[in-house]
């Protein structure tokens, strides 16, 4: 399944590359390759390019949303996020490294959708999180 067929976001927006693994309903697996020319990055030659934590985190919730409409009940629905928590960044992504991210749904409930999400770096676990979100029809 393509990425673009469930996700409204396009490039610059757009922060998955492509989806590994995909069991609907269950868990997803996406890879993101940070590239130099990305817009968020930093182009300041004293500070090292990274990709600021919030964006990981949104890339994280990309795939959490293209988890959630993969299910035929949640076509032409809106997911939102509603919270995020117990997020630890341990590790910064810089131009040329490549973030697995992987999300699975540990519960559902009529409108609202629970995830675990964690962002691997090298196969080390960089940003591992709870998400929720709230699922709205248009």
């Amino acid at each position: 399944m393509r990425i673009q067929d469930l996700l409204a976001q396009r490039a610059p927006f757009l922060l998955i590359d492509r989806i590994e693994s995909l069991r609907i309903g269950e868990f997803i697996a996406a890879i993101k390759t940070v590239s130099i020319n990305e817009s968020f990055l930093r182009s300041n030659e004293s500070i090292p390019d990274y990709m600021p934590n919030a964006i990981m985190l949104e890339a994280l919730v990309q795939a959490a949303s293209a988890l959630v409409l993969s299910e035929d009940e949640h076509k032409g629905e809106v997911p939102v996020l509603e919270s995020v928590s117990k997020a630890r960044f341990l590790k910064e992504a810089i131009p040329g490294d490549q973030l697995r991210l992987e999300v699975e749904i540990s519960k559902k409930k009529p409108g609202l959708v629970v995830f675990n999400g964690t962002v691997f770096l090298d196969v080390v676990s960089v940003v591992p999180s709870l998400l929720s979100k709230n699922i709205q029809k248009l």
